[in-house]
């Protein structure tokens, strides 16, 4: 039996949840919408992370922790301490990876020890990009 989804008004924006929880994918037409769902992709809200997407709102947001991380904790080697530091800046949100690893388009939210090792990843590029006067304080 298929979930009844909510029906989209002119509020709508461009995702709508359907009953299950799952989300669902609107096209934007001048004459109406239609909702499309691709099998085993999800939606990211912009809040989330994209990791493969660094102009997404929410990958912006996860760089920055990541700084503020170097900055705080100093240039030290990734371990849980510097994957919670991360963490607790970016609470109630999820991480992403591209299904085709290519595509912006379709999403699917990585596990938990894909997302130390992405994140690991990401941190060990921002700390090899920074240069030493990045790590000075302003007064």
């Amino acid at each position: 039996k298929k979930p009844k989804r909510k029906t989209l008004d002119s509020s709508a924006t461009d995702t709508t949840e359907a009953m299950d929880g799952s989300l669902h994918h609107t096209q934007h037409s001048t004459r109406s919408h239609s909702s499309i769902r691709v099998r085993g992709s999800e939606v990211p809200k912009s809040t989330d992370v994209c990791f493969e997407d660094e102009d997404h709102p929410g990958t912006i947001t996860f760089l920055q922790a990541v700084r503020n991380v170097l900055l705080i904790q100093g240039e030290q080697e990734y371990d849980p301490r510097v994957y919670r530091g991360i963490k607790i800046q970016l609470k109630g949100r999820r991480y992403f990876v591209s299904i085709d690893g290519k595509s912006l388009d379709q999403w699917r939210e990585v596990k938990k020890t894909e997302l130390m090792d992405v994140m690991w990843n990401y941190y060990e590029e921002t700390k090899a990009a920074m240069e030493p006067e990045d790590y000075e304080l302003d007064d």
